[in-house]
């Protein structure tokens, strides 16, 4: 047997050392063991009544158990008699169950017969099949009404927070052994990252820049975790959540031979750029062979030659230009910890402590050591080395920045004529203007020419076909890596299929004009076909929603993009009638889009246990009333251990947001295009429309505060964590779980590349420096030069909107909308508190102020009863915002508000 069927046989062993439906029966007068090991036997697992995996995760998870509860019925719980799931991060419980055990236990017995007709040719293709599928295959077997309750059953009844799966998932992944009566581990723990991400991501002037920048990253990270899998099994993987992962899935398919697979969410950049893994060994140099480092950098190699190959010819010389540029991006760094095994005379966890202890304070590492101790001699189960996980982790992130710190250092310096998008390497292919081309024919060659001549670049004419307009646009020179970045498309087409792989992305003129072209208005959609149809008649298939602009038909604009300007006149009478039609149908053809980015807060500190709830709430409701004095006094003040399972959950709950909801809340209403959704991070372009709702549902999606029935509604009113939608139960992050997001509002024509900086921007230092952050913050770059920008909380303590803070600025924004409030409303009032310290002043001047530029402001056409209601309801709504945001944000997020309106500059 190879080391590597031995490897998966046992974690097949470990996988299936529990039943599935263990939490429907335990406690019912069957035997969960015997249950197990008929299971396995139908699949051809062998089985055995105690592993040391099994007791190393079990006991990881469940430490503080008080002694003899299993032989104590008040702290026992049979599950379908009490159901309960408690959120190992908001500690709300979930107990809206309906539990039949027969019901479950057929479904595991029609499932396991489904899977015993199955031919697996080894171990390693068994495991992975079963990791991935099982809790599908469950379902399948399961009546509709009850499926959902497999997403929440407990590996333990009395303390349950953490599934059935996360456990057996956990016993798979550590590699534990008994000897001479020790529980001994065999494990490592894993950090790999690659980088830089926002220097490579920002560097964009076009959409498709931006959205390449992301996925290239997201794919690479990929790369070496399909190296990591291949050899320990995809449960090896911690952080990200792999199941349901697009590019996992694909890679399973293409493992099973499948090769019909179309997955439409390949489509969208959902993994971030590191993972956190448990490896099945100790040999450091065994980790180092798996070359990750240079599995990354030849994978990126090969898809700038591959995009390079394709689209030009090139000597020896550009091709070594080509293969220097590549080849030092990106950084890689990964750092590894084998864990510490215990003796007879101490246990593996104090070991392992008082090797990092001097990494943290002396009494965190001493409260800790306590509890343990304490565990030891009244707990029903002995601690172990995974009962200081949180600690390990946050000794290996400290680590992996020791090792950033140390920068690989590249002597290598291009001198010569810079890239267009990132203005730090050489050009290696050039496209000239129509002016250049013109020129060069009469000998008049410029020195910009002349200089990309001297240093190799290929030089295209204006209208050479050979590469289109999408890849490089006149007057454009792009170096290596952004030419990779620009024609990605090229190579992900032929790696995953033409299906799987975004071809056409919207441009910011598209998006600003979203709502315009989503339009159910016939006559609308009927002249904007007809538009394009006699451009793409006349011009070729180059359309871009720029030309619905009327700036953009003009002589200069055809020749830059080598259209056919004859048809200009016909153009102009067709746009007329499309702009008539909008008009007569009251919209606005907005210049103007949005660009999101969201970022959980403190996901370090949640990954790292310091958020974590207290113990006590951990426990099922039931126990709570039993657990012994001494031990309840022990632990009132202690939090929550960070565990293998909870970090787990925490990537599972990511996983939920950025596959479930993101997508669907931007893309699916149509509301704009989603650039890359990476657990905690978003970042989206947006219509502005749609802008407000947009901010509100991805804020409340992160951490589960939602309603899903047709639609997802945001309410910041109910306990958040756990969101039912039809058959599913998806775990979120939870009511403590709070992001921060910028907003950045830009002309269509802004530089993409000052946009994405000014979202950084917005994002880092106005809605992160917010106290105690959950906020938000807009930025209104005006095309005049003018800018805007507030920000504020997403709740406040006295709110009682279920959108909250947007949900207020909604109900102002309705006025305006109906046009029962004038946009001028905002300017009156600025005016009239203009050089004013607003904030000191009497409340009474302030009201007084706001209450007659109101009255002021009114639509005369309103009856005398509608305009006391709308002075008395509009009042009560901005005096609300007022009083939480403060004088400047206020009048920046009513000016941000009249402008949306408005739909453009005045």
């Amino acid at each position: 047997m190879s080391k590597k069927e031995e490897l998966f046989e046992n974690k097949l062993k470990a996988y299936f050392h529990d039943s599935p439906d263990k939490p429907f029966i335990l406690l019912t007068g069957e035997n969960h063991e015997k249950r197990a090991k008929e299971i396995s036997k139908k699949i051809d697992i062998p089985y055995h009544k105690t592993i040391a995996s099994d007791v190393l995760a079990s006991f990881m998870e469940r430490y503080y158990i008080p002694k003899d509860a299993s032989k104590n019925k008040n702290l026992q719980v049979v599950f379908e008699e009490q159901p309960e799931f408690v959120h190992p991060l908001a500690a709300n419980r979930y107990n809206n169950f309906v539990i039949e055990k027969e019901v479950f236990k057929k479904a595991v017995d029609e499932a396991v017969d489904e899977l015993s007709k199955l031919d697996f040719k080894d171990s390693y293709k068994k495991f992975v099949y079963l990791w991935r599928y099982l809790k599908e295959l469950l379902k399948k077997h399961t009546p509709s009404e009850y499926r959902k309750y497999w997403d929440l059953a407990p590996a333990d009844t009395r303390f349950p927070n953490h599934t059935i799966f996360e456990h057996l998932k956990l016993a798979s992944a550590v590699n534990a052994y008994f000897y001479n009566e020790l529980n001994l581990n065999n494990m490592t723990l894993f950090i790999f990252t690659i980088g830089p991400v926002q220097e490579y991501i920002v560097q964009a002037r076009k959409t498709q820049d931006l959205y390449w920048g992301s996925y290239i990253l997201s794919y690479l990270t990929w790369v070496a975790i399909e190296k990591v899998i291949e050899a320990y099994g995809p449960d090896s993987i911690i952080f990200p959540e792999l199941k349901e992962q697009p590019l996992c899935d694909f890679w399973i398919a293409k493992l099973f031979n499948n090769s019909a697979t179309t997955t439409k969410d390949l489509k969208t950049p959902t993994l971030p750029n590191r993972f956190f893994a448990i490896l099945p060994t100790k040999n450091v140099e065994e980790i180092r062979l798996l070359n990750l480092k240079k599995t990354v950098k030849d994978e990126y190699i090969k898809i700038g030659e591959y995009v390079f190959s394709h689209l030009v010819k090139s000597n020896d010389e550009q091709k070594k230009l080509l293969l220097r540029q590549l080849s030092n991006f990106p950084d890689v760094y990964w750092v590894a910890l084998p864990l510490e095994n215990g003796d007879v005379n101490r246990p593996d966890w104090e070991i392992q402590l008082d090797k990092i202890k001097d990494y943290f304070n002396s009494d965190e590492v001493e409260e800790i050591k306590d509890l343990l101790r304490y565990i030891k001699d009244k707990g029903e189960y002995g601690p172990n080395i995974g009962n200081i996980y949180g600690l390990l982790y946050s000794f290996m992130e400290k680590m992996m920045g020791t090792r950033k710190g140390i920068r690989n250092f590249n002597q290598y310096e291009e001198i010569g004529r810079k890239c267009s998008i990132c203005g730090e390497h050489n050009v290696i292919i050039y496209r000239c203007t129509r002016e250049e081309d013109e020129k060069i024919e009469k000998g008049k060659e410029s020195y910009k020419i002349k200089l990309l001549r001297e240093q190799n670049a290929i030089i295209k004419k204006s209208d050479d076909k050979s590469i289109t307009y999408k890849y490089l646009a006149q007057g454009e020179g792009l170096c290596s890596r952004c030419l990779t970045k620009r024609a990605a498309e090229i190579y992900f087409k032929d790696m995953f299929g033409k299906n799987n792989i975004e071809e056409s992305f919207p441009s910011t003129a598209e998006i600003a004009l979203l709502d315009i072209i989503n339009n159910s208005d016939n006559d609308l959609k009927t002249n904007i076909k007809r538009y394009k149809e006699v451009f793409k008649k006349w011009c070729g298939d180059n359309f871009d929603y720029e030309l619905l602009y009327e700036e953009n038909l003009n002589e200069n604009y055809f020749k830059t993009y080598d259209f056919n300007s004859k048809r200009l006149g016909k153009l102009k009478e067709l746009l007329k009638s499309i702009d008539k039609r909008i008009k007569d149908i009251r919209l606005n053809k907005k210049k103007y889009y949005a660009v999101i980015k969201l970022d959980g807060d403190n996901m370090g500190k949640w990954l790292a246990g310091e958020l974590a709830p207290y113990m006590l709430e951990m426990y099922h409701s039931k126990l709570q009333g039993f657990l012994p004095e001494d031990f309840k006094e022990k632990i009132k003040d202690k939090k929550r251990l960070m565990t293998p399972a909870v970090h787990s959950l925490i990537s599972e709950a990511l996983k939920n947001y950025s596959l479930k909801y993101v997508k669907e809340i931007v893309e699916e209403t149509r509301a704009g295009k989603v650039i890359y959704s990476g657990g905690d991070d978003v970042f989206a372009i947006v219509n502005l429309n749609y802008l407000l709702d947009v901010m509100v549902k991805l804020r409340a999606a992160f951490s589960g505060h939602l309603i899903v029935n047709n639609e997802i509604i945001p309410d910041f009113t109910i306990d958040a964590g756990f969101v039912e939608r039809k058959e599913e139960i998806d775990v979120m992050m939870g009511n403590k779980a709070t992001a921060s997001m910028g907003v950045v509002i830009a002309h269509y024509k802004e530089d993409l590349k000052n946009v994405i900086a000014s979202v950084d921007e917005v994002e880092e230092e106005y809605a992160k420096k917010v106290e105690g952050k959950d906020a938000f913050a807009i930025k209104l770059i005006l095309h005049s030069g003018e800018n805007y920008i507030a920000r504020a909380k997403w709740n406040y303590d006295d709110a009682r909107n279920k959108e909250g803070t947007i949900g207020l600025l909604k109900d102002i924004n309705s006025f305006f909308k109906e046009d029962k409030l004038s946009i001028s409303f905002v300017g009156k009032l600025k005016a009239a508190l203009e050089r004013l310290d607003v904030d000191s002043l009497p409340q009474g001047i302030f009201i007084s102020e706001l209450k007659r530029n109101i009255k002021r402001s009114l639509n005369e056409n309103l009856s005398k009863d509608e305009k006391e209601k709308v002075e008395r309801d509009l009042y009560i709504l901005l005096y609300s915002l007022y009083k939480e945001v403060k004088y400047d944000n206020f009048i920046s997020l009513l000016t941000i508000l009249a402008f949306l309106n408005r739909g453009g500059e005045k």
